[in-house]
């Protein structure tokens, strides 16, 4: 009995993966743009299924319980972002909501000084809809 449970778990787990693999997804995609003294970046946290993003390409939220808050992503044309929000910024606790609220296809906002490391606003968007 114990044996033929073990199979079935492990055969769900890879029919699972599977499908997930075969499944569709959203292209993610990741921008830095300029205007001003600010710097934007807007990018979804699925840009790993986008075949046709450059290898630059990447957008990560990190930091551990009681740290520095870091927003970092690179784009297709090769221009990286990273701002930090610290533990004595007043959105702080704003900032690890987004952090522990990210998962894939969420969508990061984020805007900093040209000048600076910290962030200056950001937002995080979870949303879902039909891919045909």
């Amino acid at each position: 009995m114990k044996k033929n449970l073990i199979i079935i778990i492990f055969t769900t787990l890879a029919i699972s993966e599977l499908a997930f693999a075969a499944g569709k997804s959203d292209k993610g995609t990741v921008r830095i743009t300029t205007s001003g003294n600010l710097v934007y970046l807007q990018g979804a946290l699925n840009v790993r299924f986008n075949e046709d993003a450059a290898e630059t390409s990447y957008i990560g939220i990190f930091g551990k319980a009681k740290s520095t808050i870091l927003f970092s992503a690179g784009d297709d044309d090769g221009d990286v972002f990273s701002c930090n929000i610290r533990p004595t910024h007043p959105r702080y606790q704003e900032a690890v909501d987004i952090r522990n609220g990210a998962k894939n296809g969420s969508f990061l906002y984020a805007v900093k000084k040209i000048t600076s490391n910290s962030c200056e606003d950001f937002s995080l968007s979870n949303f879902s809809y039909y891919l045909d």
